[in-house]
C-alpha cells in the first residue's frame, strides 16, 4: 500500500526519477538520455506546483464566442493538458497526431512566452488502456529532438468505484487519473486485463440470458455498439450496451414483455465490474504512479446517505458529500485532485462552482497536488467535444501548416 510517507519520499528523492526512467529506457531499448522529455515522478510534483488555474484552462469555457472561448490558447496562457482520449479508447486522434500537435503548438508558445515553464505538458489519458501511452513513449525514444520543446506524462483513466458505506448509499462508478506510471509493469498490465476479461464474460452471460427470453444477439456484433465496449474499457461498459439493445429492439415484443427483467440484468453491473480505488492504488505501489480523482464536479452525488450525511453551515448534502469523497479518497492513496478539470455544463454552472470550490478546499488541507485538463475526445489537443475546423486549429496551434 502507498502510504503517505511513500508519496513525500519519492517526490522529493531523484533516485526514483532515475529508477523510473531506467526502466522505461530498458523497456524501450533506447539511451535514458532520449526520454528527457519525459516527466518522472519527483520532476512531476514540482512541476505541478508551478502552475497556475488559467494554464490548464482554454479560456473561457462557458463562452459562445470564440476569442474568449480560447482565449488562453491564442495569448499562450494555456500550457498543460493532463486529460486528453486517442483512438485507443474513445478519442479522435492517433497517438503520433496528438503528440505532433503538441510539438507545434509548443513551438509556437516558445515562441512567444519566455519563462521557466516547459512550453507544453500534456499526458494521454486512455480509458483502461496503456496503448497509447506506450506508443507515445516510443515515439518519443526514437526521435528525441522532434519532441525536446514538449514534456510527457505517462497516464490512463481509471474506471473505479467509489463504495464508503459511511457516505453513499450505493457503490458510485466514477474515473481515476493515474499519473507517472510504468506503462510495462506486469502486474498492472494484468490488473487491466483482468478486469476487461471479467466485463466481457460477463456481458456474454448478459447476451446468453437475453437469447433465453428470445432476443437473439451475438457479442460479436453487440461488442462493436461503441468504442468503449470494444476495448472494455470505461465504467459506462454495461449502460452502452443496455442502451444498444433497447435501441435496436425497441419495437422487438420480447424485449417490451421482459422489460424489467432485463433492466434487472445490466442493473449495478457498472460498479460490481469496476475496482476500488484501494486496488488501484495497490498495483500501483509496485510500478510508480500517482492517482487522484477524475472531475470530481460530475461524481454521481445523489447517492450520498442523507441518514449518515448531514449538510453543514457552509456546504449542502451534495457539497459535504464530495468533500467527504475526497477526504477519504486521501485517506485511500490519493495524491490530487483534478480540481482544474474543464467542465463545459452551462446548465448548472453555479452549483458546479460550488463543487469547484470544495475540491479547492480538500486540496488545501490536504496538501494535494491540483491537476486538470480538457478531458479531450476530438480530433485536437484543446477542446473536450467540440470539432475544430482546419482554420480553427491552425489559428490555435499558431501555425498555418499542419
Amino acid at each position: 500500500m502507498k502510504s503517505e510517507f511513500w508519496f513525500k519520499l519519492m517526490c522529493k528523492n531523484n533516485y526514483f526519477d532515475n529508477e523510473y526512467r531506467q526502466i522505461l529506457a530498458e523497456n524501450l531499448c533506447c539511451p535514458e538520455k532520449n526520454l528527457a522529455s519525459v516527466v518522472a515522478p519527483a520532476e512531476f510534483v514540482e512541476l505541478i506546483k508551478k502552475y497556475k488555474p488559467e494554464n490548464f484552462y482554454t479560456g473561457d469555457f462557458l463562452s459562445e464566442n470564440f476569442e474568449e472561448l480560447y482565449k488562453n490558447i491564442l495569448d499562450k496562457t494555456f500550457r498543460i493538458n493532463l486529460h486528453v482520449h486517442t483512438i485507443k479508447s474513445d478519442g479522435r486522434m492517433t497517438t503520433e497526431e496528438l503528440l505532433n500537435q503538441a510539438v507545434i503548438y509548443a513551438k509556437s508558445v516558445k515562441s512567444q512566452i519566455d519563462d521557466n515553464l516547459p512550453a507544453f505538458v500534456i499526458s494521454i489519458t486512455d480509458h483502461d488502456s496503456l496503448q497509447a501511452t506506450k506508443e507515445a513513449l516510443k515515439l518519443i525514444a526514437a526521435t528525441p529532438e522532434k519532441f525536446k520543446d514538449i514534456k510527457f506524462v505517462t497516464g490512463i483513466e481509471f474506471s473505479v468505484k467509489l463504495d464508503n458505506k459511511n457516505i453513499l448509499k450505493k457503490p458510485v462508478a466514477t474515473d481515476l487519473m493515474g499519473y507517472c506510471i510504468n506503462p510495462y509493469d506486469a502486474d498492472l498490465n494484468n490488473f487491466l486485463q483482468n478486469t476487461k476479461n471479467s466485463r466481457n464474460e460477463e456481458a456474454q452471460r448478459i447476451l446468453s440470458k437475453l437469447n433465453e427470453l428470445g432476443i437473439n444477439e451475438n457479442w460479436e456484433t453487440a461488442k462493436n455498439c461503441h468504442v468503449l465496449v470494444k476495448i472494455a474499457g470505461s465504467m459506462a461498459f454495461f449502460d452502452f450496451i443496455k442502451h444498444y439493445i433497447f435501441k435496436k429492439y425497441k419495437k422487438f415484443p420480447e424485449l417490451i414483455k421482459h422489460k424489467e427483467e432485463i433492466e434487472k440484468l445490466f442493473e449495478g453491473k457498472q460498479t460490481q465490474f469496476s475496482p476500488t480505488v484501494r486496488q488501484v492504488v495497490e498495483v500501483l505501489s509496485k510500478s510508480f504512479g500517482y492517482i487522484g480523482l477524475a472531475h470530481p464536479g460530475r461524481i454521481h452525488l445523489s447517492k450520498i446517505d442523507e441518514s449518515k450525511v448531514s449538510p453543514t453551515k457552509n456546504r449542502d448534502l451534495r457539497q459535504e458529500g464530495l468533500y467527504l469523497l475526497l477526504k477519504d479518497s486521501v485517506k485511500q492513496g490519493a495524491t490530487f485532485a483534478e480540481s482544474n478539470y474543464q467542465y463545459t455544463m452551462r446548465h448548472y454552472k453555479d452549483e458546479l462552482q460550488k463543487l469547484i470550490d470544495v475540491t479547492a478546499l480538500v486540496c488545501r488541507e490536504e496538501n494535494l497536488l491540483k491537476t486538470g485538463g480538457t478531458d479531450g475526445h476530438r480530433a485536437n489537443i484543446f477542446t473536450h467535444t467540440v470539432d475544430l475546423s482546419e482554420i480553427e486549429l491552425s489559428l490555435l496551434l499558431g501555425s498555418e501548416n499542419l
